[in-house]
């Protein structure tokens, strides 16, 4: 028996009852935070395109799209709704990449189709995460190697696991499934700062849909995709053989250590890098003109934030370090605003972007664990902090709260959705193991219908 056959064999016998319960309340957690990022992707230029082109095309009325007052195929639904929330690149990070933006795109989609109770759409959920986030262990070196994006291959892989488990499909089917979905994975690294990165947590949702549904009638794949010689692991991963990445399924729960929900809408390893700034800044009393240069380091050249030093887009801006560090000196806070194109014509935050200096790292060939910022105060202090990667606020060793998390879901759901569907989604996401049928999520975070619509 291969790989292919072990993730089957897991998705087919988890069960609620299995889960333990802080797994589950992190699946509500991450759920919660995929559909508010959704909602604030809506309200974005590259939101508002792919729900025109899909309400124009539309077919069965089966599922909701975010905040646009209308419903779609449920494939079609989750391309819209995957694209929505990772197209600000506000989704969480970690297990396989981008998580709930896939996740919940495929979940809501299917789920309000084929009415299913909220425990299913936990449990699927879980499988789905933890499936795709055990085979990726085996698989950056490659990805990275060959200018795949992680999110659409592993999360291909994530989405396919948890429709076959929405649609219960026996272990052979959920294998045929996978085989489909071998043929599927796609997405390349270098759409980062364009609208078709967001593209990719879309169409990793829909395709794991179509594989499941195009199994459950009978359509064939290989039942050893995965480690067939000729398979994923070979044009994906850099360890051919992931038996022991997957032994430990369901013993070792990846939701919850491999996780982090983001604060600011833009380029997760820029982060670190925020929370210092805004440390020493607060620390110190300082203000941007009282700063004379500031100094990063624990870059790599190949970095995903050094990808634009002079960024030109919202899209771009969210991928630029220098940039994102400019406007949280100049302007004392890093959130929506921030790429806009106002904040890119600022002139005080291109004068600061003056005083970035962010040392790069040419030989590293992984992203480090430690982030420094030094600040040179212009009476000729010099200001020092430091943070590793795996402590940054909202990462598993110092998550953000339940809380801070629905914070953070009525800003992003405000941006689409009228304050009682934000209000009623928020109850629903607390108790979400209790709900009877999936279509009352959907209809919650529907948004109004347009006007003569």
């Amino acid at each position: 028996m291969g790989v292919t056959h072990d993730l089957a064999r897991f998705s087919t016998q988890l069960s609620f009852e299995s889960l333990p319960p802080k797994v589950v309340e992190k699946v509500k957690l991450h759920f919660m935070d995929g559909m508010g990022v959704a909602a604030a992707g809506a309200a974005h230029d590259g939101g508002r395109i792919i729900a025109k082109v899909i309400e124009s095309m539309r077919g069965a009325s089966e599922s909701t799209v975010i905040g646009c007052g209308f419903q779609a195929s449920a494939t079609d639904a989750s391309l819209v709704n995957g694209t929505f929330a990772h197209l600000l690149d506000f989704d969480d990070v970690g297990g396989f990449s981008h998580n709930n933006g896939v996740l919940t795109a495929t979940i809501l989609a299917l789920g309000e189709k084929l009415r299913v109770p909220g425990r299913l759409a936990i449990t699927a959920y879980a499988g789905g995460f933890e499936a795709a986030s055990h085979l990726r262990r085996a698989g950056q070196v490659r990805i990275s190697e060959r200018a795949f994006h992680l999110t659409p291959v592993f999360g291909t892989i994530a989405a396919t696991i948890a429709s076959c488990k929405l649609l219960g499909l026996d272990q052979r089917q959920t294998q045929m499934a996978l085989g489909i979905a071998g043929s599927e994975a796609s997405g390349l690294g270098g759409n980062r700062g364009t609208m078709t990165k967001g593209l990719h947590a879309g169409l990793a949702a829909r395709n794991g849909i179509l594989a499941a549904l195009l199994s459950k009638e009978g359509f064939t794949g290989a039942d050893d995709i995965i480690e067939r010689p000729t398979g994923f692991a070979h044009a994906f991963m850099a360890e051919r053989d992931a038996r022991d990445q997957v032994a430990s399924l369901g013993k070792e729960w990846h939701l919850l250590t491999d996780l982090s929900i983001k604060k600011y809408p833009c380029g997760y390893l820029s982060h670190g890098f925020i929370d210092l700034i805004f440390s020493l800044m607060n620390a110190n009393s300082l203000v941007g003109d009282q700063i004379d240069e500031v100094e990063l380091g624990g870059v790599t050249y190949d970095s995903p934030v050094m990808f634009y030093r002079h960024p030109t887009s919202d899209m771009e801006a969210r991928f630029s370090l220098p940039f994102i560090a400019a406007a949280a000196i100049a302007n004392g806070t890093v959130d929506h605003g921030t790429f806009s194109s106002r904040t890119l014509s600022d002139a005080k935050v291109k004068q600061a972007q003056e005083k970035i200096r962010v040392n790069v790292h040419s030989k590293w060939d992984h992203a480090p664990e430690r982030y420094t910022v030094a600040i040179r105060t212009r009476n000729g202090s010099r200001l020092t902090a430091a943070i590793n990667r795996s402590e940054i606020k909202g990462s598993a060793k110092d998550p953000l709260s339940w809380e801070e998390v629905e914070a953070k879901y009525r800003t992003n759901g405000s941006m689409a959705l009228p304050q009682r569907q934000v209000n009623a989604s928020l109850k629903i996401f607390k108790t979400l193991e209790k709900l009877p049928d999936l279509r009352r999520l959907g209809a919650a975070v529907r948004g109004q219908e347009a006007a003569g619509a």
